[in-house]
């Protein structure tokens, strides 16, 4: 057996600074190895916490992006509003593709330059929150993520502190009225209702303009507007029995496709009939 002390070396080229007994025809090869899965753990432990914080730096710099987009679609929502054709009464656009082009007047006047993508989902497709006129008087992200951020936001947008999921960030215009409520729906005065995580058989495209309904009674509903009737009209207890069976059919068809929704649609039609 060779007897190895301070940093000699035998013929292998294995170094010692401790004393080694190392047994002919052996190798130190082992050492080596087991150094190197060392460095690779390590290596991928720096790795791993690095993408996590380009994750997160990722995550914010998309939900900055998100507030400058909803405040630029609540923006040219008020200026449509408050820009009615002469004569006419404010109303809210009926299509978000009405704020690239408001022809109501002689001067053609554009709000939007654009139809933002949503950062978090990379859509066009934004929920939409309507009025009683199924006139668009806000919008919201189709995302269920979580924030990182819950506070600290400018005045602006105070309201959406302490909110969990990206379609709790709802930007509304201040004289929206959504549908149901009976109340200013700006979001200072509803940013305690919770809006629940969309489907993807419930996304509200805009090239369609489809109108938007919300799965929960508890919550701002937006009902679709009653068939007009040639021959009678329905009696009030009627139409809220009708408005009530679609709000359910359209719940159940969460997941189910767009043959649920128009199922659900022919239903209700039929109901006043």
């Amino acid at each position: 057996m060779f007897l190895l002390m301070g940093s000699t070396r035998n013929a292998r080229g294995c170094s010692a600074r401790h004393l080694k007994l190392i047994r002919p025809g052996r190798s130190c090869g082992g050492f080596t190895y087991i150094g190197v899965l060392l460095a690779v753990a390590f290596i991928g432990v720096a790795l791993a916490a690095t993408g996590t914080v380009w994750q997160q730096t990722r995550q914010r710099e998309k939900e900055r992006e998100l507030l400058f987009v909803g405040n630029q679609f609540r923006q040219a929502l008020e200026g449509y509003y408050e820009n009615p054709p002469p004569g006419k009464a404010r109303k809210f656009p009926q299509k978000i593709e009405d704020l690239l082009q408001d022809d109501r007047r002689p001067d053609i006047r554009r709000y939007l330059r654009v139809i933002y993508r949503d950062p978090m989902t990379g859509s066009t497709e934004w929920g939409l929150l309507r009025g009683a006129d199924q006139g668009i008087v806000g919008l919201y992200s189709l995302s269920d993520g979580e924030p990182i951020k819950t506070a600290n936001f400018d005045p602006e947008y105070a309201e959406l502190a302490g909110k969990r999921h990206y379609y709790e960030w709802r930007f509304i215009a201040k004289a929206g009225v959504i549908a149901a409520t009976g109340g200013v729906a700006s979001n200072a005065t509803v940013s305690d209702a919770v809006v629940p995580p969309p489907g993807p058989s419930d996304a509200v495209n805009q090239t369609e303009a489809e109108p938007q309904v919300e799965a929960q009674q508890s919550i701002p509903v937006v009902e679709p507007t009653p068939p007009q009737q040639q021959n009678s009209v329905p009696e009030w207890p009627r139409i809220t029995e009708c408005q009530n069976a679609f709000s359910a059919a359209i719940a159940g068809c969460r997941g189910a496709g767009r043959g649920c929704i128009q199922a659900a649609r022919a239903q209700y039609v039929q109901c006043y009939k």
